[in-house]
């Protein structure tokens, strides 16, 4: 019925912006729908008919190659992903790309062409959701792994900072009251900084390391902390890097929460870092509240399932936030069969659309599922998240502890009928 809908647009407005809409909307219904050459046919209809005039040309390209590898037409898949990946600035999207492409390689039946471009994908960009699902990849193939992470620079271990918080901030931090000491450390940076040049901004994220609260810690880290730094294990010259822009506060109440509803190590923290920046009492555009930036509808129903009752301020709270933020994480992911990258695309869109996304895509691997959801804020959600817990396993036990996700997704999903 869209479909008809569309057509009938383009016919009668055909010299309209709505009717090149319209041409990009039944390529992307049958994306959507799991009919993938007749998406791929559709997405090469519009960007054949539209030209270098194409509004779209980015987007189609991008979802034409995603097409094309879920029909199982790799090498006319590949081009598009290569020159894609060639002109992006993004480096987020062109690793992605170039997975996708190994993916291509990989189902053209190069397979030594696809190991090495698996393990090119792990090792330049490292603990990213493309290299994670690089590494199932080649797990899937029986090839060896290459190290998650560089190890960290050599050079001579830097002398021990000499670091004590102001007296007025100490107070307030022995009363508890880390969110007042974190305010009083604020306003004391600009001298603290200049005491400790040129480690200023180290000096400035230990200190906000001793609060068990994090939202100045992490952005201070954004700025002080390099790429160089982060894409390489952490070593004496760089582990306050990583403890800054992956701080993990509430470290108690976090602890307690993942234990007892049997979530992954470091989920809530890689959950905390997307979604509220470690804020406590961020508000977002569209009303969700707190470090794990529940709705206030949800958040209620998740406290009437768990016999209590909720008053909305109490989400600004950190113990509110995480309780009720880690039981809506363990209902997401019992309703998906323990799926952590499909609870996750829940959490961000809703549970009722990654079932429809189920629906004619559960048969794909996850980087090929992950690549077809139609929302970009839900993918990159999903890959930042992942990508996240990775970083916060690898900080706790190093190589071993990070664990390539499986490919396969679960099948024959219903949702609970108390679904939310």
């Amino acid at each position: 019925g869209a479909e008809a809908g569309y057509r009938l647009l383009m016919q009668r407005f055909g010299t309209t912006p709505w009717a090149e809409q319209g041409e990009l909307s039944i390529a992307r219904l049958h994306l959507a729908a799991g009919t993938f050459d007749k998406a791929a046919a559709a997405y090469g209809q519009y960007l054949a008919k539209r030209g270098a005039k194409a509004r779209f040309e980015g987007d189609a390209s991008y979802e034409r190659a995603v097409a094309l590898l879920c029909a199982g037409q790799a090498a006319e898949a590949a081009p598009l992903l290569t020159r894609l990946a060639a002109r992006t600035k993004d480096a987020r999207f062109e690793a992605q790309l170039r997975e996708l492409l190994a993916v291509a390689l990989l189902s053209a039946g190069k397979r030594d062409d696809a190991v090495r471009a698996f393990k090119d994908v792990v090792v330049q960009f490292p603990l990213s959701f493309p290299a994670l699902v690089a590494a199932a990849r080649l797990r899937a193939l029986g090839s060896e792994l290459p190290p998650w992470l560089e190890p960290a620079s050599s050079g001579a271990t830097p002398s021990p900072l000499d670091l004590k918080l102001p007296a007025d901030v100490a107070l307030l931090h022995r009363l508890g009251l880390d969110g007042d000491a974190a305010s009083a450390l604020i306003g004391q940076e600009r001298r603290l900084s200049r005491s400790h040049a040129p480690r200023s901004g180290e000096a400035l994220c230990e200190l906000y390391g001793l609060l068990d609260v994090a939202d100045r810690r992490y952005a201070v880290g954004q700025d002080a902390a390099t790429r160089a730094g982060l894409d390489r294990a952490p070593g004496p010259r760089s582990r306050w890097m990583w403890d800054c822009v992956y701080p993990r506060p509430y470290s108690e109440l976090v602890t307690r929460f993942e234990r007892e509803r049997l979530l992954p190590r470091g989920l809530v923290w890689a959950v905390m870092r997307q979604e509220s920046g470690f804020r406590p009492a961020v508000r977002s555009p569209v009303g969700a509240i707190g470090l794990l930036q529940l709705m206030p509808n949800t958040a209620e129903r998740i406290a009437g399932e768990l016999g209590e009752k909720l008053e909305t301020p109490m989400l600004s709270h950190a113990h509110a936030s995480v309780r009720l933020g880690s039981a809506y994480l363990r209902k997401l992911i019992d309703s998906f069969q323990g799926s952590v990258p499909l609870a996750l695309a829940a959490y961000n869109a809703g549970p009722q659309a990654v079932s429809r996304w189920l629906t004619g895509g559960e048969a794909l691997p996850l980087d090929l599922f992950v690549a077809r959801i139609p929302f970009e804020e839900t993918r990159g959600y999903v890959a930042r998240v992942l990508a996240n817990q990775a970083r916060y396993a690898y900080l706790e036990g190093g190589e071993g502890a990070v664990q390539a996700p499986g490919l396969e997704l679960p099948k024959g999903v219903k949702l609970p009928e108390n679904s939310y």
